[in-house]
């Protein structure tokens, strides 16, 4: 279904796709590692959507998939503003403006892009989930939760915080 001719140098996101393309062909998804070390390590329903992407070429992937990590890089940010300003952090929330280009020059944001994993699209779900917690927005923090768990089960322990803090019975 779908080929990485002329594609960039090895990225998690060929593993994803690869896992996909294996996923629809009914084949093992964990299988041993490639040369290069990469190796599929998330749950067959993260396969199971990341199937749907090999039907488009690589290339439009790609970008699709870079433009995303920019977007949900700058989201991520602007979240944490307004949870600090929400949080009556007003002058965290400043100084976090201000380290903005700092922020950006030397986060991971170009080597996310080069390598193409999904920790930026865990990073931000998280946050959305913390966000849900802190405003005891359950229907939120479930939804959030929801998304997190097919693809990093370890996750479930943020449904234990709310109970040992005695918030949520």
């Amino acid at each position: 279904i779908l080929t990485f001719e002329n594609t960039p140098p090895g990225n998690d996101l060929k593993i994803y796709l690869e896992a996909g393309n294996r996923f629809l062909q009914r084949e093992g998804l964990y299988i041993a590692p490639r040369p290069d070390f990469g190796l599929y390590a998330y749950s067959p329903t993260f396969a199971m959507l990341v199937s749907l992407l090999t039907f488009l070429p690589y290339k439009v992937v790609w970008i699709l998939d870079a433009l995303l990590h920019i977007i949900i890089y700058w989201a991520i940010y602007w979240r944490w503003f307004t949870i600090f300003r929400q949080q009556g952090l007003a002058s965290v929330a400043e100084v976090l403006v201000r380290l903005f280009p700092l922020w950006i020059i030397f986060t991971g944001l170009l080597y996310e892009i080069a390598y193409m994993n999904i920790y930026i699209f865990m990073a931000f779900v998280a946050t959305l989930l913390i966000e849900a917690m802190l405003y005891r927005q359950t229907g939120k923090a479930i939804l959030w939760l929801a998304i997190l768990l097919p693809i990093k089960p370890q996750w479930a322990f943020a449904l234990g915080i709310p109970f040992l803090l005695g918030q949520w019975r």
